[in-house]
């Protein structure tokens, strides 16, 4: 309503949600109004050519080169193994950021030649991670690279917990 009645917005910051800045930008493009993404982690959001919506934020491949730094550059010198010799398991939420980052990150290791042994994705806003720590102990993954929705984080742990299984490291998006 704002953006086709009389008062014209001058432009919209928002938004944090990739599942609300991709149809969100597309009505701001659509009515020619600046849209600034603060969060949404999705690269779609500004790959899809739009001419008036701009990332003010790190994107899915900031996130993942972050997360694959710390692994490479962190992790692997201080146990003082070759960061191929690790095994990486990619945990991250089906909605469009989570796929976008958990895409990313499995793209980046393998162009790094790291050792991926599952890409798992759940459902947003699970009422439990226990499956997707069984899967991920089942492939022996060392580090795990999680990227979830708010409170995700606190059922990978408590599942984590639960299954008595403690990966090297948990690197969270």
């Amino acid at each position: 309503r704002l953006l086709s009645g009389n008062e014209r917005v001058a432009a919209i910051f928002g938004s944090v949600a990739s599942s609300v800045a991709l149809p969100g930008s597309q009505v701001a493009e659509a009515a020619g109004v600046p849209w600034f993404e603060l969060g949404a982690l999705t690269d779609q959001v500004v790959t899809r050519g739009f001419r008036w919506v701009f990332r003010a934020s790190p994107g899915a491949l900031d996130f993942a080169t972050a997360a694959l730094d710390g692994v490479t550059e962190v992790l692997a010198p201080a146990l003082g193994v070759h960061p191929s010799a690790l095994r990486l398991g990619i945990a991250h939420d089906d909605g469009p950021g989570g796929q976008s980052v958990g895409a990313a990150q499995e793209e980046l290791a393998k162009a790094r030649g790291l050792t991926v042994v599952e890409r798992a994705g759940y459902a947003p806003r699970p009422a439990d991670l226990n499956a997707l720590v069984q899967r991920l102990r089942g492939q022996e993954a060392e580090v795990v690279l999680h990227t979830g929705g708010p409170g995700d984080e606190m059922l990978l742990f408590r599942a984590m917990r639960d299954a008595t299984w403690r990966p090297r490291m948990v690197i969270g998006t």
